[in-house]
Parts: C-alpha cells; structure tokens; sequence
C-alpha cells in the first residue's frame, strides 16, 4: 500500500520516520533535509532538491526489505553520524 503521503513515487522524510522509525541523513551533495524514499521496484533514498540518490537493494525479494536496505545504506555513508 502506498501512503497518500507519498509525492509521486517519493515517501517524504515525516513519513519515512514515522514508518521506519528512522530520520533520513540530510543529502551528501546539497545539504538539503528534503529527502525520501522512493518506492518503486528498486527502493532508494532520492533528494527532492538536487535529484541525488542512493543505492537500492536490488538483491533483496522483500520490498520492505529492500526500502530497510536503501535507508541503511544511506544513513551509513561516510561522514554520517
């Protein structure tokens, strides 16, 4: 089920932390705290401002999964606290 939250195919950060428990690092590239989960096939963190993104876990079969997975690896980057 895809929240009514979600602006296009990007979870916004509130709802990530809310669903996940988790707050998303702010982008490695501009700074911007506007980022969020994209939930399509391969689940990633995408930046509303600068349209970075992280890497998805395309490895993984279960989507929750994979989303835990993109947020784990973009929370865990070098530099992040």
């Amino acid at each position: 089920m895809v929240s009514r939250h979600v602006y296009g195919n990007i979870m916004p950060p509130d709802e990530v932390e809310a669903r996940f428990n988790t707050t998303l690092a702010p982008c490695p590239f501009c700074g911007s705290r506007s980022v969020g989960l994209f939930c399509g096939p391969l689940p990633h963190i995408s930046c509303m401002r600068c349209g970075a993104d992280g890497p998805v876990g395309e490895r993984l079969k279960d989507t929750v999964e994979k989303q835990w997975s993109a947020i784990k690896q973009w929370n865990s980057r070098a530099g992040v606290a």
